[in-house]
This record gives C-alpha cells, structure tokens and sequence, in this order.
C-alpha cells in the first residue's frame, strides 16, 4: 500500500525549497532544467537509486522533477483512490439529498436553470 505520509512530505520540501531557493541542499537532488538534455540518464539513474525526486528548477523556481517509475505507480495509484473516495463522498451526498426530498426529477435539461425550490406563492 502507498504511505500517504512520503507524498506529504515531499510536497512540504518541495514547497519548502520553492520558498528557501538558498538550502535547496537540504533535499536531495536538484538540477537546472537546462541540464536535462545533457544529464537525463544521470539524473534518472539519481532518482532511482535514492527513490526521490529530482526537482527541475528555471530561474530559481521548481518547474519540474523527475521520479522513479514505482513512486510514479504510486502517486498514480493514489490519486485514483482520492478520485474514487471523492466520487463516492458525491455519490453519499446525493442519494442523502434524495432522502431528505432534497432532489427533483427533470423533464427537460432547461429546467436546470430554474430555481430550486420554486418560489412559494
């Protein structure tokens, strides 16, 4: 399973770093973006090996980084179950709305821009 608590903490330092340009060394590997061309395979190898990102900087911001193909897997894999969990969060939401006779059927779709609920007379 993907520790959440790694992928916290990475994007701390790199915000950290973002707003620290003068102790970047403190994180690990970094490198100018105008160094990628010559040093990709280096700088990937770097990556692999220390199982953290190397951040790609222009002009003193992070622009970019590169990561091992696992922690790739695994931010991946971790952003589709924070979609899925906030899909069914939605899912809850509506069918508590449903129950509470919160919902309306809809017959034609320019009844979604009729207020909710109709105006008392």
């Amino acid at each position: 399973m993907f520790d959440i608590s790694y992928f916290f903490e990475t994007i701390d330092k790199i915000k950290y770093i973002s707003n620290n340009v003068n102790t970047m060394d403190s994180f690990g590997q970094i490198s100018p973006i105008s160094e990628l061309p010559r040093r990709y395979i280096e700088l990937l190898k770097q990556a692999s090996k220390t199982k953290e990102p190397v951040i790609l900087f222009r002009r003193n911001k992070p622009v970019g980084g590169l990561v091992d193909y696992d922690l790739l897997q695994q931010l991946v894999e971790y952003k589709r179950q924070l979609e899925l969990k906030q899909a069914l969060a939605i899912i809850k939401e509506g069918e508590e709305a449903y129950r509470r006779k919160k919902t309306r059927v809809l017959k034609k779709p320019a009844e979604l821009w009729k207020p909710w609920p109709p105006p008392k007379k």
